[in-house]
């Protein structure tokens, strides 16, 4: 028996954020649990060298999504790890532990229903990727708080520490970022509204420069 499996349709070739997080976090689960982890997505690439199984529908992404259901149902592990939320419903229905990994509020009625239905099984937890999204996920669907886990979203920062011990001065050089410059960074998609969302910060004569950087996804 597997006893841990991250279940994801999400195709991990792709070059997204997401596909990226979750490659990562599934390396950080093979490192520490070695023979008794496997990743099941769609796609595959060069960083995955540990147990991996490929979910065979290709074109089809709700089929795809219905695949990954199936195999969180009649997979042959103990503990479901995933971000989408069918697919942990379906694994908690058929007994296993799960934990489900959220980055956002449940956009939709039948994700906000699997989620008031989520919190009364005991086999299920909840991990938020902020102490704001825990909070707000306690208060709405009234999950028991020590059923709920704060986590941010970041594996091996060690590889980033150089860049962190950088003064900004330096960076700012780098990047051509002049000093006068006010900047705000945002990271991940922007999904519906984001780009009007920036646009209406910029105010006339609210400051002399503005400078967005954008990282991930589109506008």
């Amino acid at each position: 028996v597997m006893k841990f499996a991250y279940i994801t349709k999400v195709d991990i070739s792709a070059k997204s954020a997401q596909a990226r997080q979750i490659s990562s976090m599934s390396k950080a689960f093979n490192d520490s649990l070695g023979q008794d982890f496997i990743l099941v997505s769609a796609g595959s690439n060069q960083e995955i060298d540990f147990n991996h199984k490929t979910l065979k529908i290709k074109k089809s992404s709700k089929l795809r999504y219905l695949e990954a259901c199936l195999i969180g149902i009649f997979g042959n592990f103990k503990y479901v790890f995933t971000r989408e939320i069918a697919i942990a419903f379906c694994a908690c229905l058929v007994g296993k532990k799960v934990i489900l990994e959220v980055h956002r509020d449940p956009i939709g009625f039948l994700p906000k229903m699997l989620m008031m239905q989520l919190k009364k099984f005991s086999n299920f937890k909840l991990v938020a990727i902020s102490n704001a999204l825990s909070t707000y996920m306690i208060r709405t669907f009234e999950f028991p708080i020590e059923r709920v886990c704060t986590a941010h979203d970041g594996v091996f920062l060690e590889d980033y520490e150089d860049s962190r011990l950088r003064q900004k001065e330096c960076l700012r050089e780098e990047l051509e970022i002049p000093d006068h410059d006010k900047l705000i960074v945002h990271t991940a998609s922007s999904y519906k509204g984001g780009a009007e969302l920036f646009g209406y910060a910029i105010q006339p004569n609210s400051l002399d420069r503005l400078l967005f950087i954008h990282i991930g996804g589109s506008v």
